[in-house]
Protein backbone atom coordinates (compact mmCIF):
# COMPACT_ATOMS: atom_id res chain seq x y z
CA UNK A 1 0.00 0.00 0.00
CA UNK A 2 2.82 2.54 0.79
CA UNK A 3 4.85 1.64 -2.08
CA UNK A 4 2.00 2.05 -4.49
CA UNK A 5 1.31 5.24 -3.00
CA UNK A 6 5.14 6.15 -3.13
CA UNK A 7 5.20 5.36 -6.52
CA UNK A 8 1.70 7.79 -7.64
CA UNK A 9 3.50 10.69 -5.75
CA UNK A 10 6.88 10.29 -7.52
CA UNK A 11 4.88 9.98 -10.61
CA UNK A 12 2.56 12.90 -10.03
CA UNK A 13 4.01 15.30 -7.47
CA UNK A 14 5.47 17.83 -10.16
CA UNK A 15 3.12 16.90 -12.56
CA UNK A 16 -0.17 17.60 -10.03
CA UNK A 17 1.83 20.62 -8.97
CA UNK A 18 1.95 22.55 -12.51
CA UNK A 19 -1.49 21.76 -13.31
CA UNK A 20 -2.67 22.79 -9.42
CA UNK A 21 -0.94 25.92 -10.19
CA UNK A 22 -2.46 26.61 -13.76
CA UNK A 23 -5.69 25.87 -11.85
CA UNK A 24 -5.61 28.68 -9.42
CA UNK A 25 -4.62 30.77 -12.07
CA UNK A 26 -7.85 30.18 -13.60
CA UNK A 27 -9.71 30.72 -10.46
CA UNK A 28 -8.24 34.09 -9.89
CA UNK A 29 -8.97 35.46 -13.44
CA UNK A 30 -12.25 34.39 -13.28
CA UNK A 31 -13.36 35.18 -9.64
CA UNK A 32 -11.34 37.66 -8.31
CA UNK A 33 -13.42 40.17 -10.60
CA UNK A 34 -16.23 39.30 -8.15
CA UNK A 35 -14.60 40.68 -4.85
CA UNK A 36 -16.07 44.44 -5.21
CA UNK A 37 -19.26 42.77 -6.98
CA UNK A 38 -20.40 41.12 -4.07
CA UNK A 39 -20.07 41.17 0.05
CA UNK A 40 -20.56 37.59 0.54
CA UNK A 41 -18.06 35.45 2.70
CA UNK A 42 -18.81 32.38 0.70
CA UNK A 43 -17.43 33.74 -2.86
CA UNK A 44 -14.41 36.21 -0.96
CA UNK A 45 -12.90 33.42 0.98
CA UNK A 46 -12.37 31.25 -2.00
CA UNK A 47 -10.76 34.19 -3.85
CA UNK A 48 -8.28 34.83 -0.63
CA UNK A 49 -7.80 31.09 -0.16
CA UNK A 50 -6.59 31.03 -4.17
CA UNK A 51 -4.55 33.95 -3.60
CA UNK A 52 -2.73 32.79 -1.03
CA UNK A 53 -2.06 29.37 -2.29
CA UNK A 54 -1.46 30.59 -5.60
CA UNK A 55 2.02 31.35 -4.94
CA UNK A 56 2.90 28.72 -2.43
CA UNK A 57 1.95 25.79 -4.56
CA UNK A 58 4.22 27.22 -7.60
CA UNK A 59 7.32 27.62 -5.69
CA UNK A 60 6.48 24.55 -4.17
CA UNK A 61 6.71 23.25 -7.88
CA UNK A 62 9.88 24.47 -8.95
CA UNK A 63 11.56 23.06 -5.51
CA UNK A 64 9.95 19.74 -6.71
CA UNK A 65 11.31 20.60 -10.14
CA UNK A 66 15.01 21.86 -8.72
CA UNK A 67 14.85 18.25 -6.54
CA UNK A 68 14.35 16.08 -9.38
CA UNK A 69 16.38 17.82 -11.76
CA UNK A 70 19.52 17.34 -9.54
CA UNK A 71 18.33 13.58 -9.44
CA UNK A 72 17.74 13.25 -12.92
CA UNK A 73 21.25 14.42 -13.42
CA UNK A 74 22.93 12.21 -11.17
CA UNK A 75 19.98 9.02 -12.42
CA UNK A 76 19.17 9.52 -15.66
CA UNK A 77 17.86 6.27 -16.26
CA UNK A 78 15.10 7.50 -13.77
CA UNK A 79 11.84 6.87 -15.58
CA UNK A 80 9.21 7.35 -13.01
CA UNK A 81 9.49 11.73 -13.16
CA UNK A 82 8.89 13.44 -15.85
CA UNK A 83 11.75 13.88 -18.73
CA UNK A 84 14.61 16.51 -17.76
CA UNK A 85 13.61 18.75 -21.00
CA UNK A 86 9.87 18.78 -19.92
CA UNK A 87 10.83 20.18 -16.18
CA UNK A 88 13.38 22.60 -17.79
CA UNK A 89 9.92 23.82 -19.82
CA UNK A 90 7.80 23.64 -17.48
CA UNK A 91 9.86 25.74 -15.08
CA UNK A 92 9.12 29.26 -16.86
CA UNK A 93 5.27 28.48 -16.80
CA UNK A 94 5.85 28.86 -12.90
CA UNK A 95 7.39 32.26 -13.50
CA UNK A 96 4.20 33.21 -15.52
CA UNK A 97 1.73 31.76 -12.74
CA UNK A 98 4.00 33.73 -10.33
CA UNK A 99 2.99 36.92 -11.97
CA UNK A 100 -0.33 36.07 -11.22
CA UNK A 101 -3.44 37.62 -13.48
CA UNK A 102 -4.02 40.72 -14.19
CA UNK A 103 -7.19 41.23 -11.82
CA UNK A 104 -5.33 40.84 -8.49
CA UNK A 105 -2.01 41.25 -7.36
CA UNK A 106 -3.05 42.33 -3.80
CA UNK A 107 -5.52 41.42 -1.18
CA UNK A 108 -4.72 43.92 0.95
CA UNK A 109 -3.40 47.06 0.91
CA UNK A 110 -0.52 46.07 3.00
CA UNK A 111 0.67 43.73 0.64
CA UNK A 112 1.46 46.54 -1.99
CA UNK A 113 4.27 47.51 0.31
CA UNK A 114 5.69 44.05 -0.16
CA UNK A 115 6.85 44.70 -3.68
CA UNK A 116 10.57 44.62 -2.18
CA UNK A 117 10.15 40.86 -1.17
CA UNK A 118 8.75 40.04 -4.79
CA UNK A 119 11.62 41.69 -6.48
CA UNK A 120 13.88 39.43 -4.41
CA UNK A 121 11.56 36.62 -4.96
CA UNK A 122 11.85 37.17 -8.90
CA UNK A 123 15.30 37.28 -8.74
CA UNK A 124 16.00 33.94 -7.28
CA UNK A 125 13.28 32.47 -9.01
CA UNK A 126 15.01 33.46 -12.83
CA UNK A 127 18.32 32.53 -11.05
CA UNK A 128 17.02 29.17 -10.81
CA UNK A 129 15.17 28.85 -13.72
CA UNK A 130 18.45 29.87 -15.95
CA UNK A 131 20.08 27.66 -13.86
CA UNK A 132 17.89 24.39 -14.84
CA UNK A 133 18.23 25.66 -18.29
CA UNK A 134 21.69 25.68 -18.39
CA UNK A 135 22.02 22.13 -16.45
CA UNK A 136 20.57 20.79 -19.59
CA UNK A 137 20.99 23.11 -22.50
CA UNK A 138 23.87 21.17 -24.32
CA UNK A 139 20.61 17.54 -24.94
CA UNK A 140 17.77 19.56 -24.41
CA UNK A 141 15.66 19.35 -27.33
CA UNK A 142 13.38 21.75 -26.57
CA UNK A 143 15.18 24.89 -25.68
CA UNK A 144 14.17 27.35 -28.13
CA UNK A 145 9.76 26.95 -26.43
CA UNK A 146 11.44 27.11 -23.14
CA UNK A 147 13.37 30.52 -24.35
CA UNK A 148 10.33 31.95 -25.50
CA UNK A 149 8.42 30.96 -22.52
CA UNK A 150 11.16 32.00 -20.17
CA UNK A 151 10.58 35.75 -22.25
CA UNK A 152 6.59 35.41 -21.17
CA UNK A 153 7.69 34.35 -17.02
CA UNK A 154 10.13 37.19 -16.98
CA UNK A 155 7.46 39.67 -18.33
CA UNK A 156 4.88 38.52 -16.20
CA UNK A 157 6.69 38.76 -13.22
CA UNK A 158 7.94 42.14 -13.74
CA UNK A 159 4.47 42.97 -14.04
CA UNK A 160 3.19 42.24 -10.80
CA UNK A 161 6.25 43.65 -8.99
CA UNK A 162 5.58 46.74 -10.52
CA UNK A 163 2.22 47.14 -10.24
CA UNK A 164 2.96 46.51 -6.32
CA UNK A 165 5.72 49.33 -6.15
CA UNK A 166 3.52 51.66 -8.38
CA UNK A 167 0.56 50.87 -5.88
CA UNK A 168 2.40 51.12 -2.64
CA UNK A 169 3.74 54.43 -3.80
CA UNK A 170 0.05 56.03 -4.99
CA UNK A 171 -1.42 58.74 -3.26
CA UNK A 172 -5.04 59.51 -3.66
CA UNK A 173 -5.19 62.77 -1.65
CA UNK A 174 -7.33 65.11 -4.15
CA UNK A 175 -5.07 68.55 -4.80
CA UNK A 176 -7.10 71.91 -4.25
CA UNK A 177 -8.25 72.31 -7.29
CA UNK A 178 -9.65 69.30 -8.37
CA UNK A 179 -11.20 69.43 -5.28
CA UNK A 180 -13.05 72.52 -5.56
CA UNK A 181 -14.15 70.90 -9.06
CA UNK A 182 -15.36 68.19 -7.67
CA UNK A 183 -17.41 69.88 -4.79
CA UNK A 184 -18.97 72.05 -7.76
CA UNK A 185 -20.01 68.92 -9.91
CA UNK A 186 -21.19 66.81 -6.83
CA UNK A 187 -22.91 69.78 -4.99
CA UNK A 188 -24.15 72.33 -7.75
CA UNK A 189 -24.97 70.04 -11.07
CA UNK A 190 -25.11 66.30 -10.44
CA UNK A 191 -28.27 64.69 -9.45
CA UNK A 192 -28.33 62.14 -6.37
CA UNK A 193 -28.38 59.36 -9.40
CA UNK A 194 -25.88 60.92 -11.45
CA UNK A 195 -23.44 61.40 -8.55
CA UNK A 196 -23.47 57.53 -7.25
CA UNK A 197 -22.78 56.82 -11.05
CA UNK A 198 -19.81 59.25 -11.02
CA UNK A 199 -18.30 57.88 -7.51
CA UNK A 200 -18.69 54.18 -8.97
CA UNK A 201 -16.62 54.73 -11.77
CA UNK A 202 -13.78 56.85 -9.35
CA UNK A 203 -14.00 54.30 -7.29
CA UNK A 204 -13.19 51.77 -9.49
CA UNK A 205 -10.27 53.24 -10.92
CA UNK A 206 -9.09 53.49 -7.34
CA UNK A 207 -9.68 49.98 -6.74
CA UNK A 208 -8.13 48.59 -9.89
CA UNK A 209 -4.41 50.92 -9.07
CA UNK A 210 -4.42 49.56 -5.73
CA UNK A 211 -5.38 45.53 -6.81
CA UNK A 212 -4.64 45.32 -10.05
CA UNK A 213 -2.11 45.15 -12.85
CA UNK A 214 -3.81 48.26 -14.63
CA UNK A 215 -1.08 50.99 -14.11
CA UNK A 216 1.01 48.40 -15.87
CA UNK A 217 -1.03 46.80 -18.38
CA UNK A 218 -2.47 50.30 -19.90
CA UNK A 219 0.61 52.27 -20.14
CA UNK A 220 2.55 52.23 -23.56
CA UNK A 221 5.79 50.12 -22.10
CA UNK A 222 3.22 47.45 -20.71
CA UNK A 223 1.11 46.71 -23.66
CA UNK A 224 4.27 46.71 -25.84
CA UNK A 225 5.40 44.34 -23.15
CA UNK A 226 2.56 42.26 -23.01
CA UNK A 227 2.08 41.68 -27.15
CA UNK A 228 5.81 40.45 -26.77
CA UNK A 229 4.42 38.12 -24.14
CA UNK A 230 1.88 36.61 -25.68
CA UNK A 231 3.51 36.10 -29.14
CA UNK A 232 6.17 34.14 -27.09
CA UNK A 233 3.75 32.13 -25.86
CA UNK A 234 2.18 31.60 -29.40
CA UNK A 235 5.62 30.93 -31.05
CA UNK A 236 6.54 28.50 -28.11
CA UNK A 237 2.96 26.33 -28.91
CA UNK A 238 4.11 26.82 -32.58
CA UNK A 239 7.45 24.97 -31.80
CA UNK A 240 6.68 22.36 -29.44
CA UNK A 241 3.66 21.12 -31.52
CA UNK A 242 6.06 20.62 -34.85
CA UNK A 243 9.43 19.74 -33.26
CA UNK A 244 7.90 17.87 -30.05
CA UNK A 245 6.67 15.06 -31.54
CA UNK A 246 10.10 14.22 -33.32
CA UNK A 247 11.70 12.88 -29.87
CA UNK A 248 9.75 9.56 -27.77
CA UNK A 249 8.12 11.41 -24.65
CA UNK A 250 5.69 10.25 -22.10
CA UNK A 251 2.71 11.04 -23.65
CA UNK A 252 1.32 12.19 -19.96
CA UNK A 253 4.46 15.30 -20.29
CA UNK A 254 2.88 16.13 -23.82
CA UNK A 255 -0.62 16.03 -22.36
CA UNK A 256 0.89 18.19 -19.33
CA UNK A 257 2.86 20.57 -21.35
CA UNK A 258 -0.54 20.91 -23.81
CA UNK A 259 -1.92 22.09 -20.99
CA UNK A 260 0.18 24.71 -20.17
CA UNK A 261 0.77 26.24 -23.07
CA UNK A 262 -3.67 26.63 -23.67
CA UNK A 263 -3.93 27.18 -20.21
CA UNK A 264 -1.48 30.45 -20.86
CA UNK A 265 -3.08 31.54 -23.65
CA UNK A 266 -6.50 31.39 -22.49
CA UNK A 267 -5.23 33.03 -19.40
CA UNK A 268 -3.68 35.81 -21.87
CA UNK A 269 -7.40 35.76 -23.90
CA UNK A 270 -9.24 36.13 -20.52
CA UNK A 271 -7.20 38.63 -19.39
CA UNK A 272 -7.22 40.95 -23.13
CA UNK A 273 -10.98 40.37 -22.99
CA UNK A 274 -11.36 41.80 -19.56
CA UNK A 275 -8.90 44.67 -20.05
CA UNK A 276 -10.66 45.72 -23.33
CA UNK A 277 -14.64 45.75 -21.44
CA UNK A 278 -12.90 48.14 -18.43
CA UNK A 279 -13.16 51.51 -17.37
CA UNK A 280 -9.57 52.16 -18.40
CA UNK A 281 -9.90 51.16 -22.13
CA UNK A 282 -13.22 53.38 -22.27
CA UNK A 283 -11.21 56.50 -21.34
CA UNK A 284 -8.49 55.85 -23.47
CA UNK A 285 -11.06 55.42 -25.99
CA UNK A 286 -12.23 58.69 -25.52
CA UNK A 287 -9.15 60.46 -25.46
CA UNK A 288 -7.54 59.03 -28.92
CA UNK A 289 -7.01 61.22 -30.94
CA UNK A 290 -7.34 60.85 -34.71
CA UNK A 291 -3.94 59.90 -35.51
CA UNK A 292 -2.50 60.54 -39.15
CA UNK A 293 -0.35 56.71 -39.27
CA UNK A 294 -2.59 54.30 -41.14
CA UNK A 295 -2.10 51.63 -37.95
CA UNK A 296 -3.83 53.61 -35.23
CA UNK A 297 -6.22 55.31 -37.54
CA UNK A 298 -7.69 51.93 -38.92
CA UNK A 299 -6.63 49.49 -36.20
CA UNK A 300 -6.70 51.22 -33.18
CA UNK A 301 -9.24 53.80 -33.78
CA UNK A 302 -11.58 51.03 -35.05
CA UNK A 303 -11.06 48.68 -31.58
CA UNK A 304 -11.66 51.80 -29.36
CA UNK A 305 -15.16 52.46 -31.50
CA UNK A 306 -15.90 48.63 -30.76
CA UNK A 307 -14.71 48.81 -26.82
CA UNK A 308 -17.45 52.11 -26.97
CA UNK A 309 -19.89 50.37 -28.69
CA UNK A 310 -19.47 46.81 -26.66
CA UNK A 311 -20.28 49.45 -23.43
CA UNK A 312 -23.09 51.32 -24.50
CA UNK A 313 -24.65 47.61 -25.15
CA UNK A 314 -23.68 46.53 -21.55
CA UNK A 315 -25.00 49.40 -20.06
CA UNK A 316 -28.34 49.57 -22.42
CA UNK A 317 -28.75 46.46 -21.17
CA UNK A 318 -27.94 47.27 -17.97
CA UNK A 319 -30.37 49.77 -17.55
CA UNK A 320 -33.29 47.55 -19.18
CA UNK A 321 -33.08 44.88 -16.71
CA UNK A 322 -32.86 48.04 -13.51
CA UNK A 323 -36.07 49.41 -15.02
CA UNK A 324 -37.80 46.01 -15.13
CA UNK A 325 -36.60 45.51 -11.33
CA UNK A 326 -37.93 49.11 -10.21
CA UNK A 327 -41.55 48.12 -12.07
CA UNK A 328 -41.42 44.78 -10.12
CA UNK A 329 -40.51 46.57 -6.58
CA UNK A 330 -43.69 46.89 -4.47
CA UNK A 331 -41.89 48.36 -1.25
CA UNK A 332 -42.14 51.98 -0.34
CA UNK A 333 -37.78 51.94 -1.63
CA UNK A 334 -36.44 51.56 -4.83
CA UNK A 335 -33.93 49.08 -4.61
CA UNK A 336 -30.54 49.67 -6.84
CA UNK A 337 -29.38 46.69 -6.71
CA UNK A 338 -28.16 45.01 -10.25
CA UNK A 339 -27.05 41.60 -11.54
CA UNK A 340 -23.76 40.80 -10.32
CA UNK A 341 -22.05 41.51 -13.68
CA UNK A 342 -23.51 44.50 -14.57
CA UNK A 343 -22.08 45.88 -11.11
CA UNK A 344 -19.30 47.69 -10.40
CA UNK A 345 -19.63 46.87 -6.54
CA UNK A 346 -21.91 45.19 -4.57
CA UNK A 347 -24.42 47.82 -4.03
CA UNK A 348 -25.34 46.59 -0.78
CA UNK A 349 -24.67 48.04 2.92
CA UNK A 350 -23.76 45.36 5.54
CA UNK A 351 -25.30 46.01 8.98
CA UNK A 352 -24.63 44.75 12.48
CA UNK A 353 -27.14 45.07 15.36
CA UNK A 354 -25.45 44.98 19.00
CA UNK A 355 -27.95 43.99 20.65
CA UNK A 356 -29.11 41.08 18.79
CA UNK A 357 -25.73 40.30 19.25
CA UNK A 358 -25.66 40.61 23.27
CA UNK A 359 -28.62 38.75 23.94
CA UNK A 360 -28.11 35.76 21.25
CA UNK A 361 -26.88 32.38 22.68
CA UNK A 362 -23.20 32.71 22.33
CA UNK A 363 -21.40 29.91 20.40
CA UNK A 364 -17.64 29.09 20.96
CA UNK A 365 -15.17 28.21 18.48
CA UNK A 366 -11.25 27.81 18.25
CA UNK A 367 -9.17 27.93 15.45
CA UNK A 368 -9.48 31.47 14.82
CA UNK A 369 -12.34 31.36 13.60
CA UNK A 370 -14.41 33.26 15.86
CA UNK A 371 -14.61 36.55 13.67
CA UNK A 372 -15.42 34.94 11.08
CA UNK A 373 -18.52 33.14 12.60
CA UNK A 374 -19.97 35.86 14.08
CA UNK A 375 -19.97 37.58 10.84
CA UNK A 376 -21.55 34.84 9.64
CA UNK A 377 -24.15 34.96 11.90
CA UNK A 378 -24.69 38.44 12.70
CA UNK A 379 -24.12 40.20 9.86
CA UNK A 380 -26.97 41.42 7.52
CA UNK A 381 -26.83 42.72 4.11
CA UNK A 382 -29.48 45.16 2.76
CA UNK A 383 -29.65 46.77 -0.49
CA UNK A 384 -28.52 49.84 -1.32
CA UNK A 385 -32.08 51.86 -2.03
CA UNK A 386 -32.33 55.12 -3.86
CA UNK A 387 -34.13 57.18 -1.00
CA UNK A 388 -31.35 56.18 1.41
CA UNK A 389 -28.23 57.46 -1.17
CA UNK A 390 -30.51 60.81 -1.98
CA UNK A 391 -30.93 60.95 1.79
CA UNK A 392 -26.79 60.56 2.11
CA UNK A 393 -26.31 62.70 -0.42
CA UNK A 394 -28.47 65.97 0.58
CA UNK A 395 -26.93 65.63 4.23
CA UNK A 396 -23.59 65.64 2.75
CA UNK A 397 -24.52 68.43 0.30
CA UNK A 398 -26.45 70.88 2.92
CA UNK A 399 -23.39 70.76 5.10
CA UNK A 400 -20.59 71.07 2.53
CA UNK A 401 -22.28 74.53 2.25
CA UNK A 402 -20.87 75.31 5.79
CA UNK A 403 -17.71 74.27 5.38
CA UNK A 404 -15.17 76.82 3.94
CA UNK A 405 -12.17 75.98 5.56
CA UNK A 406 -9.44 73.26 7.51
CA UNK A 407 -11.44 74.16 10.73
CA UNK A 408 -14.99 73.99 9.47
CA UNK A 409 -14.12 70.46 7.89
CA UNK A 410 -12.90 69.90 11.72
CA UNK A 411 -15.56 70.62 13.44
CA UNK A 412 -18.13 69.11 11.02
CA UNK A 413 -15.78 65.97 11.65
CA UNK A 414 -15.87 66.06 15.12
CA UNK A 415 -19.36 66.62 15.59
CA UNK A 416 -21.46 64.08 18.05
CA UNK A 417 -24.70 64.45 16.97
CA UNK A 418 -25.25 67.81 18.93
CA UNK A 419 -25.62 70.07 15.73
CA UNK A 420 -28.89 68.04 14.66
CA UNK A 421 -30.32 68.57 18.45
CA UNK A 422 -29.37 71.74 18.12
CA UNK A 423 -31.17 72.57 14.89
CA UNK A 424 -34.12 70.77 15.73
CA UNK A 425 -34.88 71.86 19.16
CA UNK A 426 -34.08 68.80 20.68
CA UNK A 427 -31.42 70.13 22.63
CA UNK A 428 -34.39 72.62 24.81
CA UNK A 429 -34.77 70.82 28.52
CA UNK A 430 -32.16 67.88 27.92
CA UNK A 431 -29.44 70.35 28.48
CA UNK A 432 -27.81 67.58 31.24
CA UNK A 433 -27.91 64.87 28.37
CA UNK A 434 -25.24 66.94 26.40
CA UNK A 435 -22.18 66.49 28.28
CA UNK A 436 -23.06 62.57 27.34
CA UNK A 437 -23.26 63.31 24.06
CA UNK A 438 -20.47 65.58 23.50
CA UNK A 439 -17.49 64.56 25.51
CA UNK A 440 -17.52 61.25 24.82
CA UNK A 441 -15.26 59.40 22.07
CA UNK A 442 -16.24 58.88 18.46
CA UNK A 443 -16.70 55.07 19.43
CA UNK A 444 -18.37 55.83 22.21
CA UNK A 445 -20.61 57.84 20.30
CA UNK A 446 -21.28 55.13 17.89
CA UNK A 447 -22.33 53.14 20.82
CA UNK A 448 -24.57 55.43 22.72
CA UNK A 449 -26.41 56.62 19.44
CA UNK A 450 -26.99 52.74 18.25
CA UNK A 451 -28.52 51.93 21.32
CA UNK A 452 -30.94 55.08 21.15
CA UNK A 453 -31.18 54.34 17.50
CA UNK A 454 -32.63 50.68 18.45
CA UNK A 455 -34.55 51.60 21.50
CA UNK A 456 -36.53 53.90 19.68
CA UNK A 457 -36.64 51.50 16.72
CA UNK A 458 -38.47 49.38 18.83
CA UNK A 459 -41.11 51.64 20.01
CA UNK A 460 -44.64 51.18 18.77
CA UNK A 461 -45.10 55.02 18.80
CA UNK A 462 -42.50 57.07 17.75
CA UNK A 463 -42.16 60.84 19.45
CA UNK A 464 -43.49 63.43 16.41
CA UNK A 465 -39.51 64.69 16.58
CA UNK A 466 -38.83 61.58 15.10
CA UNK A 467 -39.88 62.99 11.60
CA UNK A 468 -42.21 59.85 10.81
CA UNK A 469 -41.22 56.28 9.70
CA UNK A 470 -38.88 56.72 7.05
CA UNK A 471 -36.69 58.60 9.03
CA UNK A 472 -36.72 55.46 11.24
CA UNK A 473 -35.55 53.16 8.93
CA UNK A 474 -33.05 55.25 7.56
CA UNK A 475 -31.39 55.77 10.82
CA UNK A 476 -32.20 52.21 11.64
CA UNK A 477 -29.53 51.50 8.53
CA UNK A 478 -27.55 53.51 8.73
CA UNK A 479 -26.69 52.93 12.43
CA UNK A 480 -26.45 49.76 11.49
CA UNK A 481 -23.92 49.85 8.84
CA UNK A 482 -21.74 52.18 11.57
CA UNK A 483 -21.81 49.66 14.07
CA UNK A 484 -20.50 47.18 11.50
CA UNK A 485 -17.76 49.35 10.63
CA UNK A 486 -16.97 49.61 14.13
CA UNK A 487 -16.75 46.07 15.68
CA UNK A 488 -16.59 44.00 11.79
CA UNK A 489 -13.91 46.34 10.24
CA UNK A 490 -11.98 47.93 12.98
CA UNK A 491 -8.85 48.99 10.61
CA UNK A 492 -11.33 50.79 8.45
CA UNK A 493 -12.39 53.23 11.34
CA UNK A 494 -8.80 53.36 13.33
CA UNK A 495 -8.33 56.87 11.87
CA UNK A 496 -11.11 58.24 13.68
CA UNK A 497 -11.98 56.23 16.81
CA UNK A 498 -11.05 57.21 19.63
CA UNK A 499 -10.60 60.66 18.53
CA UNK A 500 -11.81 63.07 21.43
CA UNK A 501 -14.36 65.80 20.58
CA UNK A 502 -12.07 68.56 21.86
CA UNK A 503 -8.44 66.68 20.83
Amino acid sequence: MLGSIKTIWTEWNIRGAVLLSLLLQVTLIVLSPFRRRTSTKWLVSPIWLAYLVADMVATFAIGLISKTHITNQEDPSSAESPDTDFLSFWTPFLLVHLGGPDTITAFALEDNQLWVRHLLSFSLQIFSTVYFFYLSFSNNKLKIPTLLMFIAGVIKYLERTCSLYLASKTDLILGFEIREFSRGFFFHKASAENALRVLEVELNFAYEVLYTKVSVVHSSLGRNARLVAISAVLLALSVFHFRGRKFKSSDIDVDVTYALLFGAIALDLLAFIMSSLSDWTVVASMQQQKSESWWKHHILNQFYDWVLAAHVKLLHKSDILYKKQKKQETGEQTDLARPILYRRWCRSVLGFNLLRYCISKPCKIGFGLQSFLDEWRFKSTKPLTLELWEFIFLELKSKSEFIDDAESVRKRCLARGEVVLERNGLNKGRVDLMPYIVDVTYDESLLLWHIATELLHNTKKLPEECGGRRNEELSKFLSDYMMYLLIMQPTMMATVSGTKSGG
